[in-house]
């Protein structure tokens, strides 16, 4: 609770400095951290930066950007940190933090799909994972991945698919569970 106040005081008091100055205030070290763990940042044509890091050696695996993710935490994380162990322990690992999420700015306009497939692709370019890579999508990364696939076939050698959807929940409006969504967003 204290951190979350905290951390509410300093977008407050400070409104629109982006992502790096709340982190600034807040972690004073965060800067020196950031440099230290090996993300860098990619800027996307629309002026966008993304956090990508690389771990690990052997053939290269490209985990396509999920919801939520923190290029840091999800080193420490229980739900994660055995993926980012095993890949890291088996591959050159490479993986980003997508767009509002994580280490990646935060104050973005567009979030669409469209958004999803130039992210990926730039993180690829950016990353160079070498002439063909595995390509890894987990839940809304796999349409990423698929579209990405599809139109470089040539790069990808192996597609890894896990927890992805066919059209997601929201084209569903008359299903109980986009019923409760919307009665906590309208809440």
């Amino acid at each position: 609770m204290a951190i979350q106040v905290a951390f509410r005081t300093l977008i407050e008091d400070r409104p629109g400095p982006g992502w790096q100055a709340v982190f600034e205030r807040a972690w004073p070290g965060y800067r020196a951290w950031f440099l230290r763990s090996g993300a860098v940042h990619v800027t996307l044509p629309d002026g966008v930066r993304l956090a990508w890091t690389r771990s690990g050696e052997g053939p290269a695996l490209v985990k396509a950007g999920n919801w939520l993710s923190h290029l840091k935490y999800d080193l420490e994380s229980p739900l994660w940190r055995h993926w980012m162990d095993f890949f890291s322990q088996h591959y050159l690992f490479i993986r980003y933090d997508e767009r509002g999420c994580g280490m990646s700015q935060w104050e973005v306009d567009d979030l669409s799909p469209a958004r999803w497939d130039e992210d990926l692709a730039a993180v690829v370019d950016e990353s160079d994972p070498g002439e063909r890579f595995i390509l890894f999508g987990l839940s809304h990364g796999a349409a990423a991945a698929i579209a990405y696939a599809a139109k470089h076939p040539e790069r990808v050698s192996r597609l890894i698919l896990y927890g992805g959807y066919v059209t997601g929940w929201a084209h569903s409006p008359e299903s109980d569970g986009y019923r409760r969504y919307r009665a906590i967003v309208d809440l």
